[in-house]
């Protein structure tokens, strides 16, 4: 094989760019992801825009297809709305960006990002995620919090869990 056939083969291809590389929205938040599509193919091409990865009811794409001249770059901007608790679930999702060429389906790229949906999301060793921070309940009620725990550490753990209540931390008394 020749150099000039690996040369063009090489440069025969779809490149995909993200600027976030991790994103995170609250429950019926909304976030935007900027991505580039590059054609360093010598043609034209139409390039369908793709995400994969959490229900697509969540994801708006301003062009999901894009046509792209022989070597050019193009902007898509994509909006993730996530809806609220519990049509939706505090977590980490793998969120997987995929341009697929209309003229060759097998040159195609996919670029991974995360997507955390949560209102509050701790740091360190034990993550805890909650779909809110504002909860209200009338005096002599229970309530239901969905949260999600994490062991970020490297080796099993326990965890103790206990949750205090008060007016000044936020909770509101409904009569």
């Amino acid at each position: 094989m020749d150099s000039t056939a690996q040369q063009n083969r090489s440069e025969d291809r779809l490149i995909l760019a993200i600027k976030e590389e991790q994103i995170t929205v609250a429950p019926e938040g909304t976030a935007t992801m900027h991505i580039a599509v590059i054609n360093q193919t010598p043609d034209e091409d139409y390039v369908d825009i793709q995400v994969q990865g959490v229900p697509s009811e969540w994801i708006t794409i301003d062009h999901p297809v894009v046509h792209l001249a022989a070597g050019e770059a193009k902007q898509v901007i994509i909006t993730v709305q996530p809806p609220s608790v519990p049509q939706s679930r505090v977590g980490q999702y793998p969120l997987d960006i995929r341009a697929v060429s209309q003229s060759d389906p097998t040159r195609a790229v996919t670029a991974r990002n995360v997507l955390t949906v949560a209102a509050y999301q701790s740091r360190g060793r034990i993550g805890v995620m909650l779909g809110s921070i504002h909860f209200s309940i009338s005096p002599g009620s229970s309530i239901t919090i969905p949260l999600l725990l994490q062991n970020r550490g490297l080796e099993e753990d326990n965890f103790r869990l206990s949750i205090e209540a008060s007016q000044r931390g936020g909770f509101r008394r409904t009569q």
